[in-house]
């Protein structure tokens, strides 16, 4: 399930919560200093290390598919984390990417084998690969209009030209003949 979130300061992003679920404390671990405590150790079930409780915005509301690009575009940063070398998550697409590109909103990724073939860092996007360049990448869109307006424009003519009608109709007629071949065998 998508999760759009909006942040503290003046930017908002698009947030995915593509990853499988690993422990709390795990995940927490990774990307930060001090772990999330898990329920059964705080004294509330949604404690949370000081600060962060803040930071972090209640969830929007669903939304259909037939309005999901309309929300999406009123984002600046789509982000997509994942955990690189899980196997769950290396299989998921770059449908994020395609997603927030077709409404020109730059997306931060993980770098994972689906990103790397849709995002040429800092072209249309950014690859993410540990906290520090997360923080480096979000830091740089947040803080440079300019080149968050760059890369949303880039990523939708990518997006456009590489997945959009003409590309998936020559990539189905593509198929097609594909398939005929092989019965044809």
């Amino acid at each position: 399930m998508e999760r759009h979130e909006r942040s503290s300061s003046s930017m908002t992003c698009c947030a995915s919560s593509g990853r499988p679920s690993a422990g709390r404390k795990e995940r927490a671990s990774r990307f930060s200093a001090s772990p999330i405590p898990s329920p059964r150790s705080a004294s509330t079930p949604c404690s949370r290390p000081p600060g962060l409780a803040a930071a972090r915005p209640p969830p929007r509301p669903a939304v259909s598919y037939r309005d999901l690009l309309d929300e999406i575009a009123r984002f600046d940063v789509c982000i997509a984390p994942l955990e690189a070398q899980n196997p769950f998550c290396r299989a998921k697409s770059e449908l994020k990417y395609v997603e927030a590109g077709a409404v020109g909103i730059p997306t931060v990724a993980s770098d994972t084998p689906a990103f790397r073939t849709a995002i040429e860092g800092g072209l249309n996007g950014c690859l993410v690969r540990d906290p520090e360049t997360w923080r480096q990448a979000l830091r740089t869109l947040i803080e440079d209009a300019g080149d968050r307006q760059r890369m949303g424009s880039e990523a939708r003519r990518h997006v456009a030209g590489c997945y959009g009608p003409e590309e998936t109709r020559r990539s189905a007629s593509l198929l097609r003949r594909w398939i005929r071949q092989d019965r044809g065998r």
